[in-house]
This record gives C-alpha cells, sequence and structure tokens, in this order.
C-alpha cells in the first residue's frame, strides 16, 4: 500500500526540481531580470501547499 504512495511523493518532488530549474531561467529567455528568482520563491512557497493538498485527496 505504501509504494504508491512514495511514488507519488518522488515524481511530485522531480516535477518541482524541474520546473525549478526551468523557471529559473526565465531571465535569459524573455531578458527580464529578477523575474526567475520570484519565480522560484512562488515554488518553493507553493510545493508545500501542493503537497498537502495532494495528501488530503
Amino acid at each position: 500500500m505504501g509504494i504508491p504512495i512514495i511514488v507519488f511523493i518522488v515524481l511530485q518532488a522531480m516535477y518541482n526540481i524541474v520546473d525549478s530549474m526551468f523557471v529559473s531561467r526565465m531571465p535569459e529567455i524573455l531578458n527580464l531580470e529578477e523575474t526567475g528568482e520570484y519565480v522560484v520563491n512562488a515554488l518553493t512557497l507553493a510545493f508545500p501547499i501542493q503537497m498537502q493538498m495532494a495528501a488530503y485527496t
């Protein structure tokens, strides 16, 4: 019973890591200064909330 939950948590964490890497490059892609830093901060704050929402479903 625990294996699917562990797989889900690992996949969710990997998604967050890849998403953070992608959005941290936003200044390079869009030529905007400090945008990537703000977006990574938002992702860092949203990840625990997203995991709690998934835990309650």
